[in-house]
């Protein structure tokens, strides 16, 4: 934007925007619907607070996560306000805000100020350097596909889940369990996964056909067998030494084998020959195996944790070396990678001697997106903006919208403000200027059990249509009703779409139907299940192997 060119029209806020606006309170939060402006509201709060006087346009920070949200709410900023107005107001991204506090304060931390900032690029290629220049026992055998980039990979992602924890090597290895321990766990792991193949899977013909009652005896007789090989491993654990008996990793170990000992009660007294697809629980729950597929990387079975459980253990005492050298790295070139540098900034904060003098740059503090914060940057914004004389703070996120709980973000940051700050109030916006009334209701009507709110369109009703008649409505299929996996249960509802038999809803074409999908991984897996009924259909999206730029960016 040209600089002689004047600020923008004024904007009039409308619904709860105004309480946003008007909120006095030292800590405000607001969980902010898709389409109902969040950075819109937030952008006008600063403008009039600044208008009013109740702040110098340099005092105000705006946080918010990528540099290309920065850039863009800068140029909004621009745009509302006068050139040397918006040029005072610091806005950041939380990376960027830590390298500046750290910076400032190097001497104090005995840092130099020219440090450098490990990125996840350049903590991958440290990682690959140390695979490559030390001879690491494990390394011998990798994961995966075997290839070195996949054990690489492998160990950078333990290594980014350790920094992220913050956990120390030392506090890692002391955690860990002895070589012996660990292999005895494995033990009890083997031989569960092999009893659950022998008697639990649909090699047996009980479980195959389950048609009659010898089946269901023959299974109920498998399951027994399976439980007296629980009991004699819980047996193992109770007449060890109590050195191991008492270990951490073997209660944990001991109460997953409790679980799955109720388990087996729970199944074999669920097992009804007029309920057919209650065979499916016993290789589900304890040979984790669903529909015919295995599924290794499923978490949510019992087996399942249990052998993820043990299995991350076993990688954990291999990768140690590697994370412990990793970290010795980072010192020897007085580097932090990007969790450190948050830690650290989090600590000077704390830190009585310096901390009133780096809150005191700011009055007023904004963060976007609160929403997809960790608990490390939460941290950071607390202790920046909780206490007597600090900056009021304005957070605004929508907690529907939490998508990198894998990253370590925590989508309750939001509520957790609430019980962090006294002088606290919770403001939600529901009014949407994007979608039509139709899409909303169809949105809302999915009642997500995790859902915090109820959107309607600007200028409508909640229950109001344009048509005469409202949309289709919601119709949910359970997993348990088909004996299918999640692809093939896609497809055959798409079939049943397209033949006209799903209850409730009127026959489609096939340019009614539209699929959408979490991963490109599921998308394969979806085709796949509707090529196999020949079921026509149209994958968009990039090949894989081609990243569009937008998408690039935000993964860099």
């Amino acid at each position: 934007m040209d600089s002689a060119s004047p600020p923008a029209e004024p904007i009039e806020p409308r619904g709860r925007q105004r309480d946003v606006i008007e909120s006095d309170r030292a800590c405000t939060s607001v969980d902010a619907g898709a389409g109902t402006g969040k950075t819109t509201t937030m952008l006008l709060r600063v403008e009039r607070a600044i208008e009013r006087g109740e702040v110098d346009p340099e005092d105000v920070l705006v946080v918010t996560f990528a540099n290309e949200a920065a850039a863009s709410i800068r140029e909004a900023v621009a745009e509302r306000l006068e050139p040397d107005v918006a040029a005072a107001i610091t806005v950041s991204t939380y990376h960027s805000l830590c390298h500046r506090l750290v910076r400032e304060y190097a001497y104090y931390l005995g840092y130099s100020p020219e440090f450098e900032v490990v990125t996840e690029r350049k903590r991958r290629r440290i990682v690959g350097r140390l695979l490559a220049e030390r001879e690491y026992a494990f390394a011998a055998t990798s994961v995966g596909d075997g290839s070195p980039a996949d054990l690489a990979d492998a160990v950078d992602r333990f290594v980014a889940t350790m920094s992220r924890e913050d956990i120390a090597p030392a506090d890692l290895r002391e955690r860990l369990p002895d070589t012996r321990t660990l292999e005895l766990c494995q033990e009890f792991v083997h031989w569960l996964e092999r009893r659950a193949e022998e008697v639990l899977s649909f090699d047996n013909e009980a479980l195959r056909y389950f048609n009659r009652e010898e089946h269901l005896e023959a299974a109920r007789e498998g399951l027994v067998e399976y439980g007296t090989l629980i009991s004699y491993c819980r047996e193992k654990i109770a007449e060890a030494p109590a050195a191991f008996r008492e270990d951490e990793v073997v209660r944990d170990v001991d109460g997953y084998l409790r679980v799955l000992q109720r388990c087996v009660t729970n199944v074999y007294e669920a097992l009804d020959l007029d309920e057919p697809t209650t065979r499916q629980l016993p290789r589900a729950l304890f040979g984790n195996r669903i529909g015919g597929t295995g599924t290794d990387r499923i978490e949510q079975t019992p087996f399942g944790r249990l052998k993820h459980y043990v299995e991350y253990l076993r990688l954990a005492r291999h990768y140690a070396e590697v994370y412990a050298d990793y970290h010795e790295t980072l010192e020897r070139e007085r580097a932090f990678d990007f969790d450190e540098l948050v830690r650290t900034a989090t600590d000077l904060l704390a830190d009585g001697a310096v901390a009133d003098e780096i809150a005191g740059q700011w009055e007023q503090v904004y963060c976007d997106e609160f929403q997809d914060t960790d608990a490390t940057q939460f941290e950071l914004i607390a202790e920046l903006t909780d206490g007597p004389g600090r900056p009021d703070l304005l957070a605004i996120g929508d907690k529907d919208q939490a998508i990198y709980g894998w990253r370590g973000t925590d989508r309750r940051g939001l509520d957790r403000l609430a019980e962090r700050y006294d002088d606290h109030e919770g403001i939600e916006l529901e009014l949407n200027f994007r979608s039509r009334q139709e899409i909303l209701e169809l949105t809302n009507r999915c009642a997500y059990a995790d859902g915090s709110k109820t959107l309607r369109e600007n200028g409508r009703e909640h229950g109001t249509y344009e048509a005469d008649d409202p949309p289709d409505r919601v119709v949910k299929v359970e997993s348990d009703e088909l004996d299918d996996p999640t692809a093939e249960q896609v497809a055959t509802t798409v079939s049943r779409l397209l033949n006209g038999t799903c209850e409730n809803v009127p026959e489609r074409s096939l340019e009614d139907v539209a699929v959408i999908v979490r991963t490109n991984r599921h998308a394969r897996l979806v085709a796949d299940a509707l090529r196999e009924r020949r079921i026509p259909h149209e994958r968009s999206g990039s090949p894989r192997g081609r990243i569009a730029p937008g998408i690039r960016t935000l993964l860099s």
